[in-house]
């Protein structure tokens, strides 16, 4: 995984963090949605993420690009919570821009820096997938990404 750069939009380095930690761990969209800022250790050099389907706790080191990465996204994380009116949370991946969801009563705007649904995780990685492979489309030695979130963390657990 190579570190993200400084100038990279602020969806794309929160989707690196998640898909870094989706490798390291074997995370799941509903167990990435549930970490906090108390689940990654810059100093440390960990993350932990609690398995919800076999409730145990797994730690891991994390190798200098996830930590770089990480670190990144704990700056950009800070300047969009700066924008949320409601105050702080302890949400560790937050929504990079406004968004409309059809709500009971109609359509309802969503604020920047409010805790990321796994919906959420799902679309931000299937907008991204889709670009990714409509620039890259008949470049030699490219591989279409999956459009699904879960067939990363599926490729990464095959021998």
């Amino acid at each position: 995984m190579q570190a993200v750069a400084e100038d990279a939009p602020d969806d794309v380095v929160r989707l690196a963090t998640m898909v870094g930690i989706v490798r390291l761990t074997g995370a799941r969209r509903a167990e990435l949605t549930r970490m906090t800022l108390g689940d990654v250790h810059p100093r440390k050099g960990e993350v932990t993420v609690r398995r919800t389907k076999f409730r145990q706790i797994t730690t891991k080191p994390m190798d200098e690009d996830l930590l770089r990465v990480v670190r990144e996204w704990g700056k950009r994380r800070r300047r969009l919570l700066r924008e949320l009116a409601g105050g702080e949370h302890e949400a560790l991946f937050v929504t990079c821009h406004h968004t409309m969801w059809r709500g009971v009563s109609g359509m309802v705007a969503k604020q920047v820096g409010l805790p990321l649904s796994e919906q959420g995780v799902l679309l931000g990685w299937r907008r991204w997938a889709q670009r990714m492979n409509v620039e890259n489309a008949g470049r030699p030695g490219w591989e279409p990404l999956p459009r699904r979130f879960e067939q990363i963390r599926q490729a990464w657990r095959r021998p």
